[in-house]
């Protein structure tokens, strides 16, 4: 096979996941280092230098240009997906110059949201308890939600006391993590440290990699403010704060750096305690037994995060700004959210509002609601919360479900192609490649001879409207063709607010003429437009979208 021919193969195996939206995790090598390591390679592979840079490259082969990794994955992989739904939304956008003949809601990158392993995480406590209140049903089928059913008929009282054994070991963990790995507090300060770490207190766990996106520095942007409330006698508020930078993130290391002076500086080093060498051991303790997780990256650059999904099997409350697998997963009741997913004029501007956030939802929701205690000494409300959460975060938040979203939608298509194209020495592929080398100059010779839409002014929300296309496929053949209606609410501008697609069958075939019909209907209200499109298509290329050719009939590019 030749290089393109073995590609097709490549490719229709490949599945593509694009980890972030954050240009660091997106590398970019020079092309002088490529011509270093890979030019020698071209004679043996039959390319030309320039055909290999197109792989990596979103203007074909710019000698300006770098050559991207994740566009490499991108053009190699017949499936593609981000990590959450926005992470979806996100990388459709940022990648939609590779595909510029469709809106970027059509762009063919999907959405497969993160997922934790169970078993890993659950505290020992809490699987206890799972086992006796669920069965084992929370292992064996743990992204069933009518598992997680059970989980409000749980005594509150027993659900807490749980939760506390879970604070105690927590707290017990980082005395000993301070005495045996602190070099970052003197002996008396350590021992300070130590006797601050009341059992009573309301525990934020904050422990992840620290990157800028991430804000570590949102909670302690007022510290005048934060200070008001670590400091409430009546209701102590303990911060533990873990986490390393990358050794080349020197912006992220100063920021822990600012982070840690400021906290000597404002007297709170008995309130926010931090927790150096941060390892696997004390991530673990800290999503096992903190009462409130908080996360603040900055929306979107968070693409996924697990951290929160982790704390919530544990009953631990997730404190969030809606960005990453919070978005999707948020209710009123499973967690709190920090603002609104707004967009603002400047990052300046986000922190001062989301940072206010913060402030408002620890002072008027998270600190009362903790605090309300009944005469047994439980939270009734919180521990309600904590149910909401174990029930709607499990399921949806395993790997089960990941790995079944992966199966199902990815890896057995995938694999099914594969095999069809490598059969026979790799017969359907060397036909695949040269259906797909010919088809740029047959597709320039379609023609469109008429086309029907009615203009009725007005039409009603659901009444079917009939479309019918006529073209000459010139060099084409009709069944070659995948004939649409694009159909939708527009904006004031006459945009598209959110396009639907039908599909026209074939009805009628003369000599090189072809006529498509179908119908659409309208679900909502107001303006709406329509655009008709023909697109290629081959029964070995999953979606049509990726042959990278449309012409578009009635209607403007969307």
């Amino acid at each position: 096979l030749s290089f393109h021919e073995a590609a097709e193969i490549t490719r229709a195996q490949t599945c593509f996941t694009t980890h972030t939206p954050v240009p660091a995790g997106n590398e970019i090598f020079s092309l002088g280092l490529l011509q270093r390591y890979f030019s020698r390679y071209m004679p043996l592979l039959g390319l030309e230098w320039e055909e290999f840079l197109k792989l990596g490259q979103a203007n074909n082969g710019s000698s300006d240009e770098g050559f991207s990794m994740t566009i490499l994955g991108l053009r190699m992989s017949n499936h593609r997906n981000g990590v959450s739904e926005l992470h979806g939304r996100v990388a459709r956008s940022m990648w939609q110059s590779l595909w510029p003949h469709v809106a970027s809601d059509e762009v063919p990158i999907r959405s497969i949201t993160n997922g934790v392993y169970l078993p890993t995480w659950v505290s020992s406590d809490f699987s206890a308890l799972y086992d006796r209140v669920l069965g084992s049903g929370w292992r064996q089928r743990p992204s069933e939600p009518t598992q997680w059913e059970a989980i409000a008929t749980i005594p509150d009282a027993e659900l807490w006391a749980v939760h506390v054994r879970r604070r105690q070991r927590l707290l017990e963990a980082v005395r000993e993590h301070i005495r045996q790995r602190s070099g970052y507090y003197d002996e008396e300060h350590r021992q300070r440290v130590i006797a601050a770490l009341h059992p009573n207190c309301l525990i934020i766990g904050f422990a992840r990699r620290f990157a800028t996106y991430k804000r570590s520095d949102l909670i302690f942007r007022n510290w005048e403010r934060l200070a008001s409330i670590l400091r409430n006698p009546s209701r102590p508020v303990i911060i533990l704060l873990a986490g390393k930078a990358h050794p080349q993130d020197i912006a992220s290391k100063e920021m822990m750096q600012r982070i840690l002076t400021g906290i000597r500086n404002a007297g709170l080093d008995q309130h926010v305690i931090f927790l150096e060498d941060y390892d696997l051991g004390i991530a673990r303790a800290l999503v096992k037994g903190a009462d409130v997780w908080l996360n603040t990256p900055r929306r979107p650059y968070e693409a996924s995060g697990t951290s929160g999904m982790k704390a919530a099997l544990n009953g631990v409350l997730h404190c969030s700004v809606l960005d990453g697998w919070w978005v999707e997963a948020a209710r009123s009741d499973n967690g709190f959210t920090i603002g609104h997913g707004e967009a603002f004029a400047s990052a300046d501007e986000q922190d001062a509002h989301e940072s206010e956030s913060l402030y408002q939802l620890l002072e008027n929701d998270i600190l009362p609601m903790f605090y309300e205690r009944d005469a047994a000494g439980v939270p009734r409300r919180w521990v309600k919360r904590m149910k909401s959460a174990i029930a709607t975060l499990a399921a949806r938040y395993s790997t089960h479900r990941m790995l079944d979203e992966y199966r199902m939608a990815f890896y057995e298509p995938a694999a099914a192609l594969g095999a069809v194209l490598a059969e026979q020495q790799g017969r359907a592929a060397r036909d695949l490649y040269l259906w797909k080398r010919t088809l740029p100059e047959r597709w320039k010779t379609i023609q469109i001879i008429g086309v029907e839409i009615p203009d009725r002014g007005v039409i009603h929300v659901g009444e079917p409207v009939p479309v019918r296309l006529v073209l000459d496929c010139g060099a084409m053949n009709p069944d070659e063709l995948l004939a649409q209606v694009y159909y939708g609410p527009l904006t004031a501008h006459g945009e598209f607010v959110q396009a639907h697609v039908a599909n026209l069958s074939l009805s009628h075939v003369e000599g090189t003429r072809a006529t498509f019909e179908g119908t659409y209907t309208t679900p909502d209200s107001g303006q709406h437009g329509v655009a008709l499109r023909v697109l290629p298509r081959h029964p070995h290329v999953p979606d049509p979208v990726d042959l990278r050719l449309v012409v578009w009939v009635h209607g403007e590019q969307p």
